[in-house]
């Protein structure tokens, strides 16, 4: 509770430096997910143009339902408080998560410190989707290390309502399921795997059937996140594999092509991004396979985008987990880990207080 109100507090002081008061513009993302909590999807019926059917529903769902609960009419109120309870069930299961795997409480406060104070915490508060999928991925991950497939399942399958990603987590899950019964192949299809895999595949056919009927289009929500990314980055997009040099490339030139907040920011999270890899041995094995499933999976199916890489790498809950063990087992003596915690976190607040500014004068921050 005292991190997640410290979260809030940061967002607060970053935004009342721009607009006072408790209410205040959604912008970007945010703006399409409450739209589509106030009014359900639109589409213009040209898919180049930007449809509320770029994004997917569930976001737009817990919006609306926080509109039941807050009184009056504040959007900026209702998603940061939505946020704020999101945030919270999110400490809630990183704490858990990470304990289950290191039997560490010091790694546990580690991880959840990480989180609530992270570089870009503050789109917690401001209506994106990535908070949510963050914090069905770690209850995922909770259950199945546990053992409980059909929680893991049902929410790995709610995942695929928040983010493209997801993918990833319902493929991860259903494999680890299968290694858990791999004694039993032949009885596979008598047993409850069928349906704990069903299960996750159930929220996105649900919401295709939907999308067929309303707009004619199973598909039109990926025809549209298409159609909305379709020269995202500079002059077009980029695989992974020429984006990188590219963006070294372009960086150390000092071109206009980026700005310098772009530039650290991108730079700071392919630092941290690298750092993890080499040190997620030495956190925990089922979480690094995953994160790196992830990576990959961004790798092969999207291209770079410097302009959001910052957030997109920072809301996969993984790398709290791996920073956390990682620090904590390193044992280079408390002297040496405790400065470099705050250290972090002093930066990280700093950095979000800037993003804050940027978000709230209409600036793109990541």
């Amino acid at each position: 509770m005292t991190l997640a109100l410290a979260s809030l507090l940061v967002f607060a002081c970053g935004k009342i430096g721009v607009f006072p008061g408790i209410d205040g513009p959604i912008a970007f993302d945010g703006n399409y997910y409450t739209l589509i909590g106030e009014r359900g999807y639109s589409f213009s019926g040209r898919i180049e143009e930007q449809n509320t059917t770029a994004f997917l529903p569930l976001m737009g769902f817990a919006i609306q339902g926080a509109r039941f609960v807050i009184p009056g009419h504040f959007p900026l109120a209702e998603v940061a408080a939505l946020g704020f309870v999101i945030l919270l069930l999110t400490l809630l299961g990183i704490h858990r998560l990470t304990f289950l795997l290191s039997g560490s409480y010091p790694a546990a406060g580690v991880a959840i410190a990480l989180w609530a104070l992270s570089p870009v915490a503050f789109y917690n508060f401001v209506g994106y989707a990535d908070p949510l999928y963050a914090l069905l991925t770690v209850w995922t991950l909770l259950l199945a290390v546990k053992e409980r497939y059909w929680g893991a399942c049902m929410l790995a399958g709610l995942a695929m309502l928040t983010r493209p990603q997801a993918v990833v987590l319902v493929i991860f899950v259903i494999g680890m399921l299968m290694l858990q019964r791999r004694a039993e192949w032949r009885s596979l299809l008598s047993s409850a795997v069928p349906g704990q895999t069903a299960l996750t595949l159930l929220p996105m056919l649900l919401f295709s059937t939907y999308c067929a009927i309303a707009f004619g289009d199973s598909a039109v929500y990926v025809n549209s996140l298409e159609a909305w990314r379709n020269g995202s980055f500079l002059d077009g997009n980029l695989p992974v594999w020429k984006a990188v040099p590219y963006f070294v490339k372009t960086a150390s030139e000092g071109a206009n092509a980026l700005s310098v907040w772009t530039i650290f920011l991108a730079s700071t999270t392919l630092c941290m991004v690298f750092g993890l890899l080499l040190f997620a041995l030495n956190a925990s094995r089922t979480i690094a396979m995953f994160y790196v499933a992830t990576l990959l999976f961004f790798a092969a199916t999207i291209s770079f985008d410097a302009i959001n890489f910052a957030r997109h790498m920072l809301f996969l809950v993984p790398w709290v987990m791996l920073a956390a063990i990682a620090h904590v087992r390193a044992d280079p003596g408390r002297w040496i880990r405790l400065p470099v915690l705050v250290a972090w976190i002093g930066f990280s607040v700093s950095v979000n207080l800037v993003a804050v500014g940027r978000y709230y004068r209409g600036e793109w921050v990541s």
